[in-house]
């Protein structure tokens, strides 16, 4: 499998807009017997979904007065919609975390604003931390021709992605334009489980994705040599 370094992108973030707690309230007694909503920016049964479950079962043990985590769902635009009912719809009591895809951090540079999209300030969450830190990978179908970095520039690639404001579109741009891959991207599908059930069904060839969305979320296309990594992004 070929390596490709480039900016740390494979990073699964938790998040959370600033509390406003009451001034004369402990922060024990204010989550006790409440319940906390997690949400994931990603499809259900993706890496991100799976990582967002396992860390709802243990977190709240690390939060004053021990609260209910419930995980949700709210994928679509790459995070943006999850992003902005955070900013701008979400409680702000510290009774809602979130956990974005990675491309929030950069797509303000990439994806300048219109007037059919609304405006986060990444700058406005309080970070928490990050439970993953992992690479992007490309992963092929098992009967494609696809093997080696050769292979992507003599061979068309149809690669499916969610859209352009994703990895998953942002990375296979970065390998037509820098390693000069013969590659085709359609866009429009909800998460990795969906570009995986396409690649199933022969509709793309391809899909880019943080490791834990195969590994931990549809770990079955591995075991069963389903599909294969060509090529990984970051280390």
């Amino acid at each position: 499998m070929v390596r490709i370094l480039t900016a740390s992108v494979g990073v699964a973030f938790a998040l959370a807009v600033i509390a406003q707690y009451a001034a004369a309230e402990p922060v024990g007694d204010f989550y006790r017997g409440r319940s906390v909503r997690l949400i994931v920016g990603g499809a259900a049964g993706g890496g991100y979904d799976a990582v967002g479950r396992l860390l709802s079962r243990h977190i709240a043990r690390h939060i004053p007065g021990n609260p209910t985590v419930h995980v949700e769902n709210m994928s679509g635009a790459g995070s943006l919609i999850l992003m902005n009912y955070i900013h701008n719809r979400s409680a702000t009591d510290g009774t809602v975390m979130a956990m974005p895809t990675t491309n929030v951090l950069f797509d303000a540079k990439l994806q300048p604003p219109t007037a059919d999209r609304t405006v986060f300030d990444i700058n406005r969450v309080s970070w928490i931390g990050t439970p993953a830190r992992q690479p992007q990978v490309l992963f092929v179908w098992h009967d494609t021709p696809f093997k080696t970095l050769p292979d992507l520039r003599t061979h068309k690639m149809v690669i499916g992605a969610i859209s352009a404001s994703t990895d998953t579109y942002i990375l296979p741009m970065f390998m037509k334009q820098l390693l000069h891959a013969d590659a085709t991207i359609i866009s429009g599908y909800k998460g990795s489980p969906e570009i995986l059930a396409a690649m199933e069904r022969r509709e793309v060839d391809a899909l880019v994705a943080l490791l834990a969305n195969v590994t931990a979320g549809n770990s079955a296309y591995l075991k069963e040599n389903k599909i294969r990594p060509v090529l990984q992004f970051g280390r």
